[in-house]
């Protein structure tokens, strides 16, 4: 029987005068809705609790972190809410209906998060999808392909962020995977760290390069008076695992150790071969004259007379230097002297030749 109709809906915003209208609240929440109906009779007034349903809504912090993360997580559903129900895959605990949990991820991921929120009205839910991650410390690995010297690694880490290779020859890089070339073959200790916000981890291989060896020796003395002890010393490069060693006029003549010590007796020039060998291949090298071996020297001379003036050709062997007494008082250390003598007569001449091994000596008469 009613001929108007004033509805106010209980938020202090919204009226209405049609006889069946729809509201929209701005915010969910608890209102008091009145109808006053009127004729010409009089008026009639209803009144309501409407309970709207809740909204849900909710933060977290942190939201990413190291495990173990402990994460607190903030309600902020609409006020009307009367309960909730949380849900946490990978957490602990799983579930909750808490206003506010603390929850604990202990294993690496990304995880989901949902917030159901209840009232006498009914409910809605909310769903962050990877709203958390969790780090580990990284694992660090690698592999590698060696080509001669030559050497690519295959970095295998997993959850790093960074990386610091050390090649084990005194170079270092912050390359992914990088590629290294070794100046020379040998053992090396490669390490990789890999690093992220958790920390860090390393992980080590052994190298071994092996490329052909080079021959190569020194020589301690390579002159001197026999019998000349020589220390021989290889510097071949490459890492050989085996030597090879002829020593013509040596003793021994040959030998197989990296560093031996040959005796020369006789007097002479001789050649010297090193051959050097690992599982790659081989090389050789021979060093000719590389010994010389020393004797004392043999003197001698000729004489040609002219009236008082003699010529002397020296005729020693082995000798670098020479000391003349011509039987007058006269000397010399010239290789081949002419003197003149001040008086007639006979006079012995004596000629001392030498060299570092030692002297001889040989005396003539001149007349």
């Amino acid at each position: 029987n009613a001929v108007t109709y004033n509805w106010d809906f209980g938020d202090g915003f919204g009226y209405s005068s049609a006889q069946n209208p729809v509201y929209t609240y701005p915010e969910p929440g608890i209102y008091m809705v009145s109808l006053m109906v009127e004729n010409n009779c009089g008026t009639a007034t209803k009144t309501t609790l409407i309970v709207t349903v809740p909204v849900a809504a909710f933060s977290a912090s942190p939201t990413s972190g190291c495990a173990t993360m402990t994460v607190q997580y903030t309600n902020e559903s609409s006020s009307n809410s009367s309960s909730y129900l949380w849900n946490f895959p990978g957490g602990i605990p799983s579930t909750s209906n808490s206003t506010n949990p603390i929850v604990v991820y202990s294993t690496s991921g990304m995880y989901s998060a949902t917030l159901t929120a209840y009232n006498g009205a009914g409910s809605s839910s909310v769903t962050y999808t990877n709203l958390i991650t969790v780090q580990n410390i990284p694992s660090a690995s690698f592999t590698k392909t060696i080509d001669s010297l030559t050497v690519t690694f295959t970095n295998t880490s997993v959850g790093a962020t960074s990386f610091l290779w050390n090649f084990g020859d005194g170079n270092t890089s912050t390359m992914t995977s990088p590629v290294h070339t070794y100046a020379t073959g040998g053992v090396y200790t490669v390490s990789l760290t890999s690093t992220n916000a958790c920390g860090s981890t390393t992980a080590t291989q052994t190298l071994n390069l092996v490329v052909p060896p080079a021959a190569s020796f020194t020589a301690t003395p390579t002159s001197g008076c026999g019998p000349l002890s020589v220390q021989f010393t290889s510097t071949s490069t490459g890492n050989p695992t085996s030597y090879a060693w002829t020593f013509p006029g040596g003793t021994p003549s040959s030998s197989t150790i990296p560093n031996p010590l040959v005796v020369y007796n006789t007097p002479g020039s001789y050649n010297v071969t090193l051959t050097v060998s690992n599982t790659i291949g081989s090389n050789s090298i021979t060093q000719t004259n590389f010994i010389t071996v020393n004797t004392a020297p043999n003197a001698g001379f000729t004489t040609a007379v002219n009236l008082d003036t003699v010529a002397f050709t020296n005729i020693s062997t082995g000798a670098t230097s020479y000391n003349w007494s011509f039987g007058d008082g006269g000397n010399s250390t010239a290789a081949n002297p002419v003197h003149v003598y001040a008086a007639d007569g006979t006079y012995t001449v004596t000629l001392i030749s030498t060299n570092p091994c030692g002297a001889d000596t040989e005396s003539q008469t001149v007349t």
